[in-house]
């Protein structure tokens, strides 16, 4: 009779023996006082006394949110738990939402830890299995992320009113300006940022820099200003030496220009909708002509516009081409015939390292390859339906930027009329004999006046310089577009091509008899999906979704 296989319980061991203890807090305030650190150290600590358990590790993340696993001393205790020593039998924690916020993140940890032969306990919550304590945990997982995230509208809430009031959200103030106290609502204490005026001489410093030089040379690059800078005697914030990224970003801020933004981007980095950006005012240390003459320098030295590095190799491919056989990237090679003639192919790495015999693939001859891989990705590209509707999408992206715009100008046209009324009204009483034009206040109110109509005149005019009409799409504009997309991509200089393809294309797989090109989804296949003529959307986790 076969013996039967045994099978861990879901929260083995039943007793453990070994425990280390996980502790939290989420705010600096709580981490601060230590109170709640303390207080969760001693009762969990009494409990494993009571339950006869031997703490062999405790772990402390203050001031630290458990929507996230990544914190320091949560994944000091996975990497020891995880090990494979199997020197522990449980993690302890006070409650389930003091090491997760997230039913996923919280669910996934456990099952690893099981498959580790390490319980999870919690010294206030039974979610031991025998006892239905997987039930009891999903609920509790499930209760705490709603619980995490009300508290997050909520806060984001708070903090989008606190922007659209131009207010300080926290955080350390950019380079050039202080933070200070503004006003007082309740029992919170608003902060605005006001100009630093030593930080700000700097700032203006850099930006002059970056476009005339220091005199004796033309417009400085970044490494140059930071050299200049340094060399000066010129400090950061905090007496340290300026570096290349902080005179980088300083030149990229566009607060600087009076406009600020908050909430661009969500705590992974990617970029918020724009209905979720506040765009609030700021004093203004550069104004909007020096801010945009050194981006558009900034553009034409950026390295990106001369290629990443795929466009730094020496090929239209380089950096794209992989063996399929062996996997390995091709380098582009070269050889001499018999007669003389200079042969440009790509090889394999594996054959060129380790021999010929390293990889059954041949070379593949550069000219070939590049003008096959290229017709077909143009010609897939460029039909007249698809070169439409990515011209729809482009218009209608650019229309709805400038919707913002068309309220800006409507706002400005009624204040200027607003202004330029009551100056009216202000002449008709003085030629009626109503008011005396000698009256200081009136004179003061006229001035008031005449400066608000103007100030909003001028910023009318210069909304109103911000628009550009879009052309109505027809097939003359597109078949124009595309003979020169095709032109560009075909004969144009390489450098050009390759950031097309590196836009577009992961990988170049060369095989035996065969030349698959591997597409770039999150960029591509993401914006053109709705205009590809008889296909349906490409799912994300399909990588091979266009061959040849």
């Amino acid at each position: 009779m076969a013996r039967r296989r045994r099978t861990a319980s879901e929260d083995a061991p039943s007793s453990p023996d070994r425990v280390v203890l996980y502790i939290r807090v989420s705010t600096d305030k709580q981490a601060e006082n230590r109170l709640s650190l303390e207080e969760q150290e001693l009762q969990m600590r009494d409990h494993c006394e009571r339950q006869g358990w031997t703490v062999v590790g405790l772990y402390c993340d203050a001031g630290e949110s458990a929507s996230s696993l990544q914190r320091p001393e949560f994944q000091k205790m996975l990497a020891r738990c995880l090990d494979g020593t199997r020197s522990i039998d449980a993690v302890l924690v006070h409650s389930i939402s003091r090491a997760f916020r997230n039913l996923l993140d919280q669910e996934r940890t456990v099952l690893d830890l099981k498959s580790h032969g390490i319980a999870t306990r919690s010294m206030t919550e039974n979610i031991v299995a025998r006892d239905g304590g997987k039930l009891m945990r999903l609920a509790l997982g499930f209760a705490n992320e709603l619980k995490s995230h009300d508290a997050h509208v909520g806060t984001m809430r708070g903090m989008s009113a606190t922007a659209r009031l131009g207010f300080s959200n926290g955080g350390t103030a950019p380079f050039g300006y202080r933070s200070v106290a503004a006003e007082t609502i309740g029992r919170t204490t608003k902060r605005k940022l006001e100009i630093d005026p030593v930080e700000a001489d700097i700032v203006r410093l850099v930006f002059r820099l970056a476009l005339e030089g220091d005199g004796s040379s033309g417009p400085m690059g970044v490494r140059n200003i930071v050299q200049y800078l340094n060399a000066a005697g010129y400090r950061t914030r905090k007496g340290g030496e300026f570096y290349h990224s902080t005179i980088h970003e300083m030149l990229l801020r566009e607060a600087y220009t009076g406009d600020r933004s908050w909430n661009v981007f969500d705590k992974h980095g990617n970029q918020n909708p724009d209905r979720e950006i506040v765009d609030y005012k700021v004093p203004e240390i550069v104004d909007r002509e020096t801010y945009d003459a050194v981006q558009a320098q900034l553009g034409e030295r950026q390295p990106s516009h001369r290629g990443p590095r795929l466009d730094s190799a020496p090929s239209l491919f380089g950096g794209l081409i992989h063996c399929g056989c062996c996997k390995r990237a091709m380098s582009p090679s070269s050889g001499t015939g018999r007669h003389g003639k200079i042969y440009h192919y790509y090889k394999c790495a594996g054959s060129i390292n380790k021999g010929a015999g390293a990889c059954r693939n041949k070379p593949v001859g550069r000219g070939l390859a590049e003008a096959r891989v290229m017709s077909e990705l143009v010609q897939w590209l460029t039909t007249p339906d698809r070169l439409a509707g990515i011209l729809a999408l482009l218009h209608q992206r650019k229309a709805s930027k400038q919707q913002s715009v068309i309220v800006r100008i409507a706002q400005l046209q009624r204040e200027a009329a607003e202004a330029e009324n009551a100056l009216q009204n202000v002449y008709a009483a003085i030629e009626a004999g109503i008011l005396d034009p000698t009256e200081p206040s009136l004179q003061s109110r006229v001035r008031s006046l005449r400066e608000k109509r103007d100030l909003a005149s001028a910023a009318l005019e210069r909304a109103k310089a911000t628009m550009v009409e879009q052309p109505a799409l027809d097939s003359q504009i597109v078949e124009t577009f595309r003979r020169a997309l095709v032109e560009r991509l075909s004969n144009g200089p390489i450098e050009g091509r390759k950031a097309w393809l590196g836009a577009i294309v992961d990988a170049i797989v060369v095989e035996p008899g065969n030349i698959r090109v591997i597409g770039k989804n999150d960029n591509f296949e993401k914006n053109l999906r709705s205009h590809a003529a008889g296909r349906g959307p490409v799912r994300s986790s399909v990588r091979k979704w266009w061959g040849k």
